[in-house]
């Protein structure tokens, strides 16, 4: 893949409202952080992005990169407002189960990324050391009976 493969366009004068589009979703998701030049389908100037999205990472890594990148973009996730982000949690799983209902799986896979995106942006911003949480829940659940004792 060559280095314009790698860049997103930024819309002019209220073109995509000045924020990073995709020429295309596979250039998005390819987009890396170094050597993002000019594309010939681009309507404005190009950005460098941050993050390479499709390196390998620890969940840890992902939860400090999901924060800085929420922040970038201008939201805040804190103590203070994190019955609105448990929220957005809640509404992503009901998005996903609307999808299984359909049943559409490519957007159920996709709401459960946001799901997750959620919940390790919150990790990442408050300090929840979610590999060690994990760990040391799924030690307490191993310990759990069958169905946690539960006859049906």
């Amino acid at each position: 893949m060559d280095q314009r493969d790698k860049s997103v366009k930024t819309g002019i004068g209220g073109i995509n409202g000045g924020t990073p589009t995709p020429t295309s979703q596979l250039e998005a998701s390819s987009a890396l952080t170094e050597g993002v030049l000019d594309h010939p389908d681009c309507l404005g100037p190009t950005i460098k992005l941050r993050v390479d999205w499709h390196s390998k990472r620890d969940l840890t890594e992902w939860a400090k990169d999901i924060a800085d990148w929420r922040q970038r973009k201008g939201f805040e996730t804190s103590w203070e407002n994190m019955m609105v982000k448990l929220m957005l949690v809640v509404t992503e799983v009901s998005e996903a189960a609307e999808a299984y209902r359909k049943p559409d799986r490519q957007n159920f896979d996709e709401e459960i990324a946001d799901t997750l995106i959620r919940l390790l942006d919150i990790c990442g911003s408050i300090g929840i050391d979610i590999e060690k949480e994990l760990s040391d829940k799924m030690a307490v659940n191993e310990t759990r009976p069958t169905k946690h004792g539960k006859v049906c």
